[in-house]
Protein backbone atom coordinates (compact mmCIF):
# COMPACT_ATOMS: atom_id res chain seq x y z
CA UNK A 1 0.00 0.00 0.00
CA UNK A 2 2.75 2.48 0.94
CA UNK A 3 4.82 1.83 -2.23
CA UNK A 4 1.80 2.50 -4.45
CA UNK A 5 0.99 5.72 -2.58
CA UNK A 6 4.58 7.00 -2.73
CA UNK A 7 4.65 6.49 -6.52
CA UNK A 8 1.13 7.93 -6.95
CA UNK A 9 1.95 11.18 -5.14
CA UNK A 10 4.75 11.86 -7.63
CA UNK A 11 2.86 10.84 -10.77
CA UNK A 12 1.02 14.14 -11.40
CA UNK A 13 4.27 16.14 -11.35
CA UNK A 14 5.60 13.98 -14.18
CA UNK A 15 2.49 14.19 -16.38
CA UNK A 16 2.76 16.36 -19.48
CA UNK A 17 -0.08 16.66 -21.98
CA UNK A 18 0.82 16.99 -25.64
CA UNK A 19 -0.94 20.36 -26.05
CA UNK A 20 0.99 22.00 -23.21
CA UNK A 21 -2.06 22.44 -20.99
CA UNK A 22 -1.78 20.77 -17.62
CA UNK A 23 -5.30 19.83 -16.58
CA UNK A 24 -6.15 18.97 -13.02
CA UNK A 25 -8.00 16.01 -14.51
CA UNK A 26 -4.64 14.79 -15.84
CA UNK A 27 -3.13 15.16 -12.37
CA UNK A 28 -5.92 13.11 -10.80
CA UNK A 29 -5.73 10.48 -13.53
CA UNK A 30 -1.95 10.06 -13.18
CA UNK A 31 -2.20 9.32 -9.44
CA UNK A 32 -5.30 7.15 -9.83
CA UNK A 33 -3.68 4.95 -12.54
CA UNK A 34 -0.76 4.08 -10.24
CA UNK A 35 -3.09 3.02 -7.44
CA UNK A 36 -5.35 1.08 -9.81
CA UNK A 37 -2.31 -0.75 -11.28
CA UNK A 38 -1.45 -1.86 -7.74
CA UNK A 39 -4.94 -3.41 -7.49
CA UNK A 40 -6.10 -0.84 -4.93
CA UNK A 41 -8.26 1.45 -7.07
CA UNK A 42 -11.38 0.67 -5.06
CA UNK A 43 -9.56 1.89 -1.93
CA UNK A 44 -8.87 5.38 -3.35
CA UNK A 45 -12.21 7.14 -3.06
CA UNK A 46 -11.46 10.85 -2.68
CA UNK A 47 -10.01 13.58 -4.86
CA UNK A 48 -6.27 13.67 -5.54
CA UNK A 49 -5.82 17.23 -4.32
CA UNK A 50 -6.99 20.83 -4.22
CA UNK A 51 -5.77 24.38 -4.59
CA UNK A 52 -3.98 26.24 -1.79
CA UNK A 53 -4.25 29.95 -1.16
CA UNK A 54 -5.93 32.07 1.47
CA UNK A 55 -8.03 29.07 2.48
CA UNK A 56 -6.80 25.56 3.21
CA UNK A 57 -9.09 24.02 0.58
CA UNK A 58 -9.61 26.09 -2.57
CA UNK A 59 -10.35 25.48 -6.22
CA UNK A 60 -9.30 23.80 -8.30
CA UNK A 61 -10.33 20.40 -7.06
CA UNK A 62 -8.15 17.70 -8.58
CA UNK A 63 -10.80 15.07 -9.20
CA UNK A 64 -12.02 12.87 -12.06
CA UNK A 65 -14.74 15.31 -13.17
CA UNK A 66 -12.69 18.49 -13.33
CA UNK A 67 -11.51 20.17 -16.52
CA UNK A 68 -9.70 23.14 -14.98
CA UNK A 69 -6.50 24.15 -16.74
CA UNK A 70 -3.76 24.63 -14.16
CA UNK A 71 -1.97 27.91 -14.78
CA UNK A 72 1.53 29.13 -13.95
CA UNK A 73 1.61 30.31 -10.35
CA UNK A 74 -1.18 28.06 -9.07
CA UNK A 75 -0.31 26.16 -5.91
CA UNK A 76 -2.09 22.92 -5.07
CA UNK A 77 -1.84 19.71 -3.08
CA UNK A 78 -1.34 16.23 -4.44
CA UNK A 79 -2.52 13.82 -1.76
CA UNK A 80 -3.61 10.40 -2.95
CA UNK A 81 -4.61 7.95 -0.27
CA UNK A 82 -5.48 4.29 0.09
CA UNK A 83 -7.85 3.22 2.86
CA UNK A 84 -8.81 -0.22 4.15
CA UNK A 85 -11.98 -0.36 6.29
CA UNK A 86 -11.35 -1.60 9.82
CA UNK A 87 -7.59 -1.18 9.46
CA UNK A 88 -6.50 2.30 8.38
CA UNK A 89 -4.70 3.72 5.42
CA UNK A 90 -1.84 5.62 3.84
CA UNK A 91 -2.04 9.19 2.60
CA UNK A 92 0.94 11.24 1.46
CA UNK A 93 0.65 14.94 0.64
CA UNK A 94 2.85 17.13 -1.51
CA UNK A 95 2.40 20.81 -2.20
CA UNK A 96 3.41 21.91 -5.70
CA UNK A 97 3.49 25.09 -7.76
CA UNK A 98 2.84 25.20 -11.50
CA UNK A 99 5.75 26.73 -13.42
CA UNK A 100 6.36 27.18 -17.15
CA UNK A 101 8.25 23.86 -17.35
CA UNK A 102 5.83 21.85 -15.21
CA UNK A 103 5.22 21.43 -11.51
CA UNK A 104 7.83 22.18 -8.85
CA UNK A 105 7.72 20.34 -5.55
CA UNK A 106 7.44 22.61 -2.51
CA UNK A 107 7.35 19.82 0.07
CA UNK A 108 10.62 18.76 1.63
CA UNK A 109 9.63 15.83 3.81
CA UNK A 110 11.22 12.51 4.69
CA UNK A 111 9.54 9.74 2.68
CA UNK A 112 10.77 6.78 4.67
CA UNK A 113 8.19 4.42 6.08
CA UNK A 114 7.84 4.61 9.86
CA UNK A 115 6.04 1.91 11.78
CA UNK A 116 4.24 3.08 14.88
CA UNK A 117 4.04 0.45 17.62
CA UNK A 118 0.49 -0.58 18.42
Amino acid sequence: MWPATIVAVGAPRNSRPSNGEFLDLLADSAARKVIEAAGLGDRFFHRTGHGLGLEAHEDPSLDPGSKTVLEVGMVFTVEPGIYIPGWGGVRIEDDVVVEAGGCRLLTNADRSLRKVPS
